[in-house]
């Protein structure tokens, strides 16, 4: 057709197109269309249905592709490192609440520190090298950063005791005193 007798002044009715999939509600690791990085966004419902609750956060971040990593004796029971990206730990920043964690002898890890999974309410693993405003000292590697469950407003509170192997058990007591005036 020739350009000089097209008629571009006609009306073309939008098209909208909608989904609704019930995978992306029921996958364990989620993605921000918004990020400048690759990303994955774990939520405190997945780490209810995936993660035992004896788990740490090295266990949490396993689900998250690009995320490596065990704990040889056991959550708590003895060191356990993560690999991000394929660098070792040391090489990538780990935050709770935005506050940088590390050792004080250089930026490796711990997780004798022991965050377990009853103190994360959601994990975002960063694996690209971050921008310029994020804390820490090896934001080259990428960032783990994990934050507090939210709190409820209303006064209540809940009791869990998890029991395991070798005389070894958890307790976790959470109280809310309800908004503050």
């Amino acid at each position: 057709m020739d350009p000089e007798s097209a008629d571009y002044g006609r009306q073309v009715d939008e098209l909208v197109v909608t989904g609704n999939s019930g995978a992306t509600a029921a996958a364990p690791v989620k993605a921000s269309l918004e990020a400048i990085e690759p990303q994955s966004i774990i939520d405190r419902k997945s780490i209810d249905q995936f993660i035992p609750a004896t788990a740490d956060y090295t266990q949490i971040v396993n689900l998250s592709p690009s995320v490596s990593g065990t704990s040889f004796n056991g959550p708590g029971l003895g060191e356990a490192k993560t690999t991000l990206r394929g660098f070792k730990d040391g090489e990538y920043n780990i935050t709770y609440d935005g506050v940088p964690w590390g050792d004080a002898n250089g930026p490796t890890h711990h997780s004798t520190s022991f965050f377990p999974s009853s103190t994360i309410g959601a994990v975002v693993v960063d694996r690209g090298p971050g921008e310029a405003s994020q804390l820490g000292v090896a934001s080259f590697g990428g960032s783990i950063n994990l934050f507090s469950p939210e709190v409820s407003e209303d006064r209540g509170g809940s009791q869990s005791v998890t029991g395991g192997s070798w005389n070894t058990f958890m307790s976790v007591t959470k109280l809310n005193t309800g908004a503050i005036d």
